[in-house]
C-alpha cells in the first residue's frame, strides 16, 4: 500500500488563504479528480502527477491541474460527481443551485500560467495531429534535430482541458448537500436542507434549455435536512438520509417510499446540521452503507441489508461520528483455501463467495476499509487527515485507488 499527499491540490482563494476542499470524485477512465470546495469553483486535476514521482516534476509536460470549472456558483461547491460515462460533471452547492459541466472537444491554442511561472500553450487534438504529422514528415528526410525528440514526449503529455457549463438546475430553496447519478446517467438526483430530494431528467431535451425549473420528482419524505443520497446500481431503488435518522427507500418506478431504516440512527437525538452524510450503495445492489449510526453507544457505520432493509452489520471501531462511505466498485472473490477445483463447483460457489470492499471516514479525520466477509478492517489509518474526512472515492476501472 502506498500513500500519496499531494500538497499541490488545493483551492487558493484570491487572499492567499486554502478553502477548505468538502467533495472529490475520480473520473471513471481513472485519469483525473475533481474537488470542490469553499471557493465556490470545481477544480480538475490530473491523476498522472499523483501516482507518478516524474510526472510531478514535469510541470510543462504533465500539468497537474488541467481545468477550472468556474462562473457557475456563487457559493461553496459541497458535491461533485462524474457520470457513469464520464462525459458530465455535476456540482452541488450551497447557493442551492446544480450544475453540470462537459468537456470541450476543440480548443482553441491558449496560453497557460503554470504554477511556476512558465507560460505554455494549449492545442486543440486536430492541431496536435497536425503538427506531429509535419515534425514526422520533416524527419524522414533525415533531418534529426531537439524538436523530434520533443514532438515524440509530446504525444504522452497531458493537454490542458476546457469544460463548459451546459445545464443548471434551479429548484431547492436551500443549501445542497449531495448528488448521486442513476447507473444509465439518465437522471440525476440532488438533496438539500430545505427537506427535499429533487430528481432531474438528464438529455438532450433538457441540456439544450441551459437552465432547469421543473425536476423530473420531487421527494418529500423526510423531516429534517436530507444530508446524503445514493442509487441502487440496478436502478431500482434511491436511498436518502437525513438529519431526521431516518434512511428512506424510494422507489424509481413511482417515486413512493419502499422502506424506513430507524433503528441503528436513532442516538435520541437529531444529527448536527453541519455534518455531512455520505451513503453508499454496494456494488452488487445487496447493501447500503449508512453513516452516523450507533451500535449502543458507540459510533459506526452500519451495512443495510436490501431484502429486509435493516442493519446486517456494524462496522465498529471509529471513536467519533462515521460521515462518509464509499464502496469500491470491483466485486472481488474470497480466497478459496483450496488450490484446486472444479471451474463447475466455483461457479455455483461464485454468489456465496463474492465479497465488496467499502471504506468509511470519520470527523477526526480516521479512515477504515472494510470486507464485507471480515469482523475487522482489513485498513485503518488514523489521522489520515488533519480534518473530517467529508467524502471518499475509489478508482473504477481497477478499484486499487481511494481518494479523500
Amino acid at each position: 500500500m502506498i500513500i500519496e499527499k499531494p500538497l499541490w491540490v488545493q483551492h487558493k482563494q484570491e487572499n492567499g488563504k486554502l478553502a477548505t476542499i468538502y467533495s472529490v470524485d475520480i473520473h471513471p477512465d481513472g485519469t483525473r479528480i475533481a474537488t470542490g470546495a469553499g471557493d465556490s469553483v470545481a477544480r480538475i486535476w490530473s491523476m498522472k502527477p499523483i501516482i507518478d514521482k516524474e510526472a510531478e516534476k514535469e510541470n510543462n509536460m504533465f500539468p497537474k491541474q488541467l481545468a477550472v470549472c468556474q462562473g457557475g456558483h456563487t457559493r461553496a461547491i459541497t458535491c461533485v460527481r462524474w457520470s457513469s460515462n464520464g462525459v458530465f460533471l455535476a456540482c452541488g452547492s450551497d447557493d442551492t443551485n446544480v450544475t453540470i459541466w462537459m468537456r470541450q472537444q476543440t480548443q482553441q491554442a491558449t496560453p497557460v500560467i503554470e504554477s511556476n511561472g512558465e507560460t505554455t500553450t494549449t492545442s486543440s487534438e486536430n492541431d496536435k495531429s497536425n503538427t506531429n504529422e509535419k515534425k514526422t514528415d520533416d524527419n524522414t528526410n533525415g533531418e534529426k534535430s531537439d524538436n523530434s525528440n520533443k514532438s515524440k514526449s509530446a504525444k504522452k503529455a497531458v493537454v490542458k482541458e476546457e469544460w463548459t457549463r451546459l445545464l443548471t438546475c434551479m429548484g431547492h430553496s436551500s443549501d445542497v448537500q449531495d448528488l448521486a447519478w442513476a447507473p444509465d446517467d439518465s437522471k440525476l438526483a440532488s438533496c438539500s436542507v430545505d427537506n427535499t430530494i429533487l430528481v432531474w431528467a438528464i438529455n438532450n431535451t433538457t441540456i439544450g434549455r441551459f437552465v432547469l425549473h421543473q425536476p423530473l420528482a420531487k421527494l418529500t419524505g423526510h423531516e429534517g435536512w436530507v444530508k446524503g443520497l445514493a442509487w441502487d446500481p440496478v436502478g431500482k431503488y434511491l436511498a436518502s438520509v437525513g438529519s431526521d435518522n431516518v434512511m428512506n427507500i424510494w422507489r424509481t418506478t413511482d417515486w413512493k417510499c419502499e422502506g424506513k431504516v430507524t433503528k441503528p440512527f436513532n442516538s435520541g437525538k437529531r444529527s448536527s446540521g453541519n455534518v455531512v452524510r455520505r451513503i453508499s450503495w454496494s456494488p452488487d445492489g445487496r447493501n447500503i452503507c449508512g453513516t452516523l449510526a450507533f451500535k449502543n453507544s458507540a459510533h459506526c457505520a452500519v451495512i443495510i441489508d436490501r431484502n429486509t432493509w435493516t442493519d446486517g452489520c456494524e462496522l465498529v471501531g471509529h471513536n467519533v461520528p462515521v460521515i462518509a462511505s464509499r464502496f469500491n466498485s470491483r466485486i472481488l472473490l474470497k480466497k478459496n483455501k483450496k488450490k484446486k477445483k472444479k471451474l463447475k463447483v466455483a461457479r455455483k460457489s461464485l454468489q456465496k463467495n463474492a465479497v465488496t470492499c467499502c471504506a468509511i471516514g470519520d470527523f477526526e479525520g480516521t479512515i477504515s476499509v472494510w470486507m464485507t466477509s471480515a469482523e475487522k478492517p482489513i485498513v485503518v489509518l488514523k489521522k489520515a487527515l488533519n480534518s473530517a474526512i467529508t467524502d471518499l472515492a475509489w478508482s473504477i476501472k481497477d478499484g486499487k485507488t481511494l481518494v479523500a
